[in-house]
């Protein structure tokens, strides 16, 4: 959608240079807008699933028990690429279940819980080192754009 279709390219270049596309005819505001919007749904709907399922479908204190930490180590990793935060999300979500699949036998359960920290832990070691800019975020992200300063 992104990279392929004319509304997906008119949102990648609101991000990156919004008065480029204001000046192509594409209305910012409205884009900047419904990404927010959009965004916050997620954002929202990420939160019913942590009061549903870790906390019995009340949210209560502690809820998140640092899940929001590895979220945003994910958004580092994936770099602005929409399929590296999918196959990151499968991976961050397989060290956190692995408790489950795994006898508890073979190492204490505590190690199981502190595993989905320790590798994001080393993924943002490994992301914090390569210096790209092929990786870098949109240069027009959080600024605010105003037509007449155009």
């Amino acid at each position: 959608f992104l990279g392929r279709s004319r509304k997906g390219l008119n949102l990648r270049s609101v991000g990156e240079s919004p008065a480029t596309a204001d000046a192509a005819g594409i209305n910012v505001t409205a884009y900047k807008y419904l990404a927010t919007v959009l965004g916050g749904g997620i954002c929202g709907l990420g939160g019913a699933y942590i009061a549903l399922i870790n906390g019995g479908g009340v949210w209560n204190n502690g809820a998140v028990n640092g899940q929001g930490w590895i979220a945003v180590a994910l958004v580092i990793f994936a770099s602005w690429s929409p399929a590296k935060a999918i196959l990151g999300s499968i991976v961050f979500g397989g060290f956190s279940v692995l408790d489950m699949y795994i006898p508890q036998d073979l190492l204490p359960g505590a190690f199981y819980k502190m595993l989905p920290f320790l590798v994001t832990a080393v993924v943002l070691i490994i992301s914090s080192m390569r210096k790209s800019k092929k990786h870098a975020q949109p240069a027009g992200c959080g600024i605010n754009y105003f037509r007449e300063e155009r």
